[in-house]
């Protein structure tokens, strides 16, 4: 910042131009910190937003829709059951997944939760 002029001029101006100098680079400094807390929070919801698509993607694979074609199919006769054909009992309820499984899926998560920070830090 520089100034020219004769002295009674720096005596009236040169205040009021250093206030007002003062006041643009607080506004300005002001101004650069919200935009660099918003550029980091908008990073941190891109974040958990991506974070959350490859969770519930890993979780609900697509299921392929079975081909149709436009040819009718000719009515199939069902078999008869044979003499010693029985019908396969069903369990009152699932079988739990073990404790290896599950533990095995947590571990897959988190190794992929790692490797998406690391592709973000990049």
């Amino acid at each position: 910042m520089s100034f020219t002029g004769t002295a009674d001029e720096l005596d009236a101006q040169l205040p009021d131009a250093i206030v007002s100098f003062v006041a643009s680079h607080l506004e300005l400094k002001n101004t650069l910190a919200r935009a660099k807390e918003e550029m980091a929070a908008a990073a941190k919801t891109a974040q958990n937003e991506a974070r959350n698509r490859s969770k519930s993607a890993k979780k609900a694979a697509p299921v392929p829709e079975p081909a149709t074609t436009d040819e009718p199919k000719a009515a199939e006769v069902p078999e008869a059951p044979g003499l010693f054909d029985m019908p396969t009992p069903v369990s009152a309820s699932p079988t739990p997944p073990s404790d290896s499984d599950e533990e095995a899926e947590i571990l897959a998560e988190m190794n992929q939760d790692e490797e998406d920070e690391a592709l973000i830090a990049l």
